[in-house]
Formats: C-alpha cells, structure tokens, sequence
C-alpha cells in the first residue's frame, strides 16, 4: 500500500485545498486516514484558540453575564424602594452599573476584533492557524454573547437622561447634562462601533448557513466522505446534537436580531434629543422633531412597565445563557477529541489575555466599595448636621 505523506495534511490554509490533498493522500479510505488521524483532527478541527474560546475569557462570559443581569436586577428593585437608606444602596449599584457597562464594553470591543481578524483570516484562505471549525461554529454565539449583557446597562444609564434632566445635580452642584451628557454620548458612540464590528461575524456566519453547501454529490467532499472525516476525529466524542446545533443556530439569529433593533432604537432616541435641543436652541418647532419625540416617548412609556423590563432582561439573558452553554459544550467536545488523537488542547492556556478577561471585571467591585464609603460618609455628616 502506498505510504501517506501525513505531513502535507499537518496545516490547512482553505477548505477546498486541503480537502483536495486529502483526497490525493488517502482517498478517503479509513486505513489511510487513520496513520494521518492526528494532523487531520487538527488541522481541520483546531486545537483551541486561547483568544476567543480559552478558559480565561470563558469565565469572562459568564462573569459578564451573571454580573450584568445581577446589577440590572438590582438597580430595578432599588428604584422602587423609599427612603435614605435605599437611596444610598442605589447609588452603589448605579456606580457598580457605569462601571460594569464600561469594563463590559473593552471587553467585548476586544473579543470582536480578535474574532474579525481570524474570520477574515479564514474567509480569504490566508491561514486557518489557531482557528478550526470547533471555533468557527461559536464565533457569532462568542460576539453575539459579548453583547447581549450591555443592552440593558446602557439603557437604564441612558435613561436617566430623561428622568433625571431637570433635578439631578453631581456632588459640586452642576446640572447633570453638563456632567454626563458627554460620558452617555461616547457610550453609546463605542456600542454603535461595537454593533459595526459586530456586522462582520454576522455576515460570515450567515454566508456560511445560507451560501452553497460544500458537502454533498458534485462538491468539494461528498456526505460520506466527510463523515468518515468526523468519525475519524470524534470516535468517542459526544459532540453537540443536531438539536443542539439547531438551537444554537435560532439563538444566534435571535440574539443578532435583538441586538440590531436595540441599537436602531438607541440611535433613533439620540437623534430624537438632538433635534429637540437643536430647536430649542433656535426656538424653532419642527414637525418631524414633535413626531419623532412623540413616538419615542411612547415606546418609552410603554417599556417602563415591570413586566417590559423584566422581559428586557430575561430574554438577552436566556440567550445569553444558551450561548454560553454551547460555547463551553463546544470546548469540551474539542478538547476531548483532541485527547483522543494524543494531541495537546491549547484552549486552556493562561497567558496574559486569558488573566485580563478576568481581571477586567474588578473595577465594578472597587467603583461599588469607593461609592458605599462615600455614601456613608455623606450620612454622618449629615446626622452631623441634623444633631
């Protein structure tokens, strides 16, 4: 039998060119691929990219997302609360929001660039290094997910712009637009980057779902041929179910649907106040300005009710959830089947990146212990003043 160069098959740089050597090498035939099952496995599958899918920045994931819905949760049962005391807990928990909202955001600006440069990396057949089709499938899951926590943050800080105008004051007396309006406009100037960067992975996916399939009779590899590709490498493995891959796939489309129309409605309520400061300004009252703060007004009535915000963090959290789910059943599987052909999974190295998408977080703790030392120092000096 004709000896297989395992080595040719050790990289792949496209999908179309390796399939072709592969089939040059081993004809697909199980005898073979098995001598080749090590440089197969990886080269198609990946051994892990710490940058995305580690086990650092996974805890991120889920440190992001427990925490956001946690601080949410809170500030919206602090605001139905009377009194001093609760006034002083709120404050807390909105400094611990601001905080959380802005780690949040570097954080997911930085997962979305790192995920755009291996997609763009992979989708022009430049290199596939670092980055297999384990990682691949959570790609959108991965963005999607780094998102879907920063809706509600930056929607109750935005909103206070509303309910707040005219009677809040910062420590040194100052109108609250003077103090915040340029903090909520940059905000909401780094998600909007953020959604943009976000665009890309969402077309990549989508090309991938919905463009021509390459597996099949007259493509690249036919059904057979591929699985005997996947049996090679996941013998053993339980990888994710045909359901679960559905239901990740509805989430995904689900989680990019709700993040669009958040951000169509965030930009549409900043022009909506822009052009009601530019009349103001000139003393002028357009009509297009009158309709669009009537609508805006509107919806905002309507999802200031308990049961709207409650949906409003229930649904990106369960989505959310299944994301990071998937994400952490995709790694499993991986690092399992690269057990299984002897070779090393290198998801779960520490480094550097793997310690910031913890260490990133820290900032909530420290903003909510520096504002409840505040709060209660400004109560003695107040029962101070009152004895």
């Amino acid at each position: 039998m004709e000896q297989t160069n395992c080595t040719a098959l050790r990289s792949m740089e496209g999908f179309d060119e390796y399939i072709t050597s592969l089939r040059s090498e081993t004809g697909f035939e199980l005898a073979r691929l098995e001598p080749c099952r090590d440089e197969v496995c990886v080269a198609i599958w990946g051994d892990g990219n710490p940058d995305i899918s580690g086990m650092g920045v996974s805890i991120g994931y889920a440190i992001e997302v427990s925490l956001g819905a946690a601080l949410v949760l809170a500030s919206m049962l602090l605001g139905r609360l009377q009194g001093r005391r609760w006034e002083v807990w709120e404050r807390v928990v909105q400094a611990g929001l601001q905080s959380f909202f802005d780690s949040a955001l570097y954080f997911a600006l930085s997962i979305e660039m790192a995920i755009i440069v291996v997609l763009v990396n992979k989708d022009f057949g430049i290199s596939t290094h670092g980055f297999g089709a384990g990682d691949a499938q959570v790609a959108l899951a991965i963005s999607s997910l780094c998102i879907l926590p920063l809706l509600q943050p930056l929607s109750r800080l935005r909103g206070r712009e509303d309910e707040d105008a005219v009677q809040a004051k910062d420590d040194r007396g100052r109108p609250r637009e003077e103090t915040d309006a340029h903090r909520d406009n940059l905000s909401l100037l780094l998600f909007s980057l953020l959604v943009v960067l976000f665009f890309y992975p969402f077309v990549s996916q989508g090309m991938h779902n919905l463009g021509p399939g390459r597996m099949g009779e007259g493509k690249v590899v036919t059904i057979e041929e591929w699985w005997q590709v996947r049996n090679l490498c996941f013998r053993s493995v339980t990888g994710l179910t045909g359901t679960e891959l559905l239901l990740l796939k509805i989430t995904e489309m689900a989680a990019s649907l709700i993040i669009y129309l958040f951000a169509a409605w965030q930009l549409l309520v900043a022009l909506s106040r822009k052009m009601e400061a530019d009349d103001r300004q000139l003393g002028d009252h357009r009509r297009a300005t009158a309709m669009l703060g009537k609508a805006r007004k509107l919806l905002q009535r309507h999802t200031r009710n308990g049961l709207a915000q409650a949906v409003f963090v229930v649904v990106p959290t369960t989505l959310a959830g299944i994301l990071l789910y998937s994400i952490f059943r995709m790694r499993s599987a991986q690092k399992e089947m690269l057990e299984g052909v002897g070779a090393r999974y290198g998801g779960n190295d520490w480094g550097f990146g793997q310690i910031m998408g913890i260490v990133i977080f820290t900032p909530v703790v420290t903003e909510m212990c520096f504002a409840a030392w505040k709060g209660s120092r400004r109560e003695v000096v107040t029962a101070e003043v009152i004895s």
